[in-house]
């Protein structure tokens, strides 16, 4: 699924003239008549355990750049609060 979820519009297909609406990523019919439906069932699982391991990816990447940040900061005042001392 290379495409966004946003970006795909449902593809119907004629079906000898009963219509279909085709999954967006495995071409298999979803539904016999046009509906706005995008995945089947299997390809939606798909998609959203892939958007929930992106997620993931990326709360973890947010997490250490908080951790770094704090990190710093603390260490910024702890060298600040030495200073202090010193003088």
């Amino acid at each position: 699924m290379s495409t966004k979820l946003n970006d795909m519009k449902p593809i119907h297909k004629f079906n000898n003239g009963n219509g279909a609406t085709l999954c967006n990523s495995c071409h298999v019919i979803i539904e016999t008549g046009l509906t706005d439906d995008l995945l089947c069932y299997a390809c939606n699982v798909d998609y959203n355990r892939l958007m929930f391991e992106a997620a993931e990816e990326v709360l973890q990447a947010v997490k250490e750049i908080a951790e770094e940040r704090i990190a710093n900061t603390i260490k910024q005042r702890a060298e600040g609060y030495m200073n202090l001392k010193k003088k």
